[in-house]
């Protein structure tokens, strides 16, 4: 079982909670995603005012959900939209989640404030610290932090400068990384690129169901006279679909062990696999033992 999206297939993202200043650039995208692969894009853009369901993420059933600048949005989820958000990523199974610019926490104008760190923990941050944001210079410029150049960078020239919104959502700290250079945001989350300063991050976070992306800068908030950041944002979406293989393999084969009584050959499985294999052979074990007590 695989994940990975071919040129006859299609990836169908929600952007839900979202500043009304992307819109222009998600209809683009849709329309226009030829230009950026082969890949198609269907995107659903879906500026909610009505409190997000189970049900209605259900009857939509995206790859992708979007949340984009929602605390600047400005909006907040409900305790029930966050229930329902996690349940639909965690039951649902290979679904994504992409978030961008001031997703957790915005100060409006200085009296109203808009938190939603209560949604930190699916992106693997945590959801303890307190955020801002903060001006910077007028292009940002991501370096990635591992070499080679993946799907992430298709079409792009490195390091990736962004053209869209030059501000970005940093802790209290103003930077995502201590003295010594280690990020401070979360002990499970890989970051894929950042400015020199240690002020814009792109982040990953895995689990067994689903996989996060978190941009702290605004790409999609672009005038669209450059097309760079359409193009980071489509391979964003190929990006996710094609991550979590392993994660999904093993989901897949505990399902096929638990379902079919069959005699398991470690052989037969990836190295990777082996120890959620094995936890389920001597689970399997104890319950005979038991039974024959009996």
């Amino acid at each position: 079982m695989t994940h990975s999206k071919t040129k006859n297939q299609s990836i169908k993202v929600t952007v839900i909670h979202s500043h009304i200043g992307g819109k222009s650039f998600w209809k683009d995208l849709n329309k226009n995603w030829k230009k950026y692969g082969e890949t198609k894009i269907k995107l659903s853009v879906k500026f909610i005012k009505e409190e997000i369901t189970l049900k209605e993420l259900q009857k939509q059933n995206p790859d992708i959900i979007v949340c984009s600048d929602t605390a600047g949005s400005p909006s907040s989820f409900s305790a029930n939209e966050i229930i329902a958000l996690e349940t639909f990523l965690k039951n649902s199974g290979c679904k994504h989640l992409l978030g961008t610019y001031a997703l957790f926490q915005h100060l409006e104008q200085r009296t109203n404030g808009y938190d939603n760190r209560k949604i930190c923990h699916l992106f693997g941050i945590n959801p303890t610290m307190k955020f801002g944001t903060i001006n910077l210079e007028q292009s940002i410029s991501y370096c990635p932090t591992s070499p080679g150049k993946g799907v992430l960078w298709n079409n792009i020239e490195l390091p990736y400068v962004s053209e869209g919104y030059c501000h970005s959502q940093v802790p209290f700290s103003l930077s995502w990384f201590n003295d010594e250079g280690k990020f401070i945001g979360g002990k499970d989350v890989t970051v894929l690129a950042r400015n020199e300063q240690g002020t814009a991050v792109i982040l990953y976070y895995s689990t067994k169901t689903y996989s996060a992306v978190y941009i702290s800068t605004m790409p999609e908030f672009n005038t669209l006279q450059t097309k760079v950041d359409s193009q980071f944002i489509y391979n964003c979406f190929l990006f996710l679909v094609n991550t979590n293989p392993t994660l999904s393999l093993q989901s897949l084969c505990i399902h096929q062990v638990k379902r079919l009584h069959i005699k398991v050959i470690l052989s037969q499985f990836p190295p990777q696999l082996f120890p959620s294999i094995q936890e389920l052979i001597l689970k399997r074990k104890k319950l005979k033992r038991i039974v024959t007590k009996k």
